[in-house]
């Protein structure tokens, strides 16, 4: 139990007198009019004594809440880099290889034809690697899968 402050004693004293005032009167020890000033006297510290026990309080919460927005802004922040690491893109696979044509950033010379055709599956809208691969077959020969490319970037100009 932690010790009480100066102002909870105070307060403490002042329930005692009031106490103590009821059984002097009680006991006629104290005339109406002298208890009822010092029972004013007495109700007015302890509503100075209650004020500014509410005011501590209110800086003390205050505080806690100051503290309680600082965690929650550090665990808003914390989850958003959580979910920026979960989520950054595997430039591996289909979905890298037609971000990096995107991007600008892959030598199509290092993609086989089948990775090409993957891509252009997946991402039907990515012009260029069309154009790569329809030039591809036209140099091999294979003029029925070139016409194929050639003829889907036609009806997209």
């Amino acid at each position: 139990m932690s010790p009480a402050s100066p102002r909870e004693e105070r307060l403490a004293q002042v329930e005692a007198d009031l106490a103590e005032l009821d059984q002097q009167v009680e006991q006629g020890e104290l005339d109406g009019d002298t208890a009822e000033l010092l029972r004013s006297r007495y109700l007015e510290e302890r509503q100075r004594l209650l004020s500014e026990n509410e005011a501590e309080s209110v800086s003390a919460l205050s505080g806690r809440r100051l503290l309680g927005i600082g965690f929650m802004m550090v665990a808003v922040v914390g989850v958003a880099l959580w979910l920026v690491a979960a989520n950054t893109e595997d430039r591996s696979g289909v979905e890298g290889v037609a971000q990096d044509v995107v991007d600008g950033g892959v030598n199509l010379d290092e993609i086989s034809n089948e990775e090409m055709e993957a891509v252009v599956a997946q991402n039907p809208d990515i012009p260029g690697m069309r154009l790569a691969l329809a030039d591809r077959y036209f140099s091999a020969g294979e003029f029925s899968d070139a016409l194929t490319h050639y003829m889907y970037v036609l009806s997209t100009l």
